[in-house]
């Protein structure tokens, strides 16, 4: 019975805040509405699916990106993301495909080109590579990404799909 009563004590003083054990609040509302107010962040995030490269023997890939806008942003100042994605799809069909660059190189130069031109303070982007079964090419079984991260941002980690249609 001991044993019960000290394993009850312990997830108290692990799950319960310490305050409501005092029967006081340290922190009064107001305060807490007032540091979330001027830590808002503001992100948005876009994909890319399925995006046909010449890079690396025309592989496909999904893209994502992940960005926070500069503190303090006017809705006014926020790009269309339309903007970003033409200048993610215009970067990506520039790529020379006879220097055969490594996808972090690519994402790298990307990710670095978003950020200096719009209003983001930090930016997550993440090419995702499709498989690779064709005939005359390295076998690549499953997906492989690069994760590029500029900023204080949570870095992207999103996985391939579970089972592909076939192309």
């Amino acid at each position: 019975m001991l044993v019960v009563i000290a394993a009850l004590a312990l997830l108290v003083l692990r799950f319960v805040d310490p305050s409501f054990l005092q029967g006081k609040d340290d922190f009064p509302q107001r305060e807490r509405v007032r540091v979330a107010a001027t830590e808002a962040k503001r992100d948005f995030m876009f994909q890319i699916n399925g995006y046909r490269t010449e890079n690396q023997g025309g592989q496909k890939l999904n893209m994502y990106f992940h960005y926070r806008y500069d503190a303090g942003i006017a809705t006014s100042e926020i790009p269309n993301y339309e903007d970003l994605r033409a200048d993610v799809l215009k970067f990506m069909g520039d790529v020379d495909a006879s220097e055969n660059p490594y996808w972090e190189t690519l994402n790298q130069r990307l990710c670095t080109e978003l950020a200096s031109d719009y209003p983001i303070q930090a930016i997550s982007c993440q090419l995702q590579v499709y498989p690779d079964y064709r005939r005359g090419l390295p076998y690549e079984p499953g997906f492989h990404t690069s994760i590029h991260t500029i900023g204080a941002i949570e870095p992207l980690a999103i996985t391939g799909p579970l089972e592909l249609r076939a192309d």
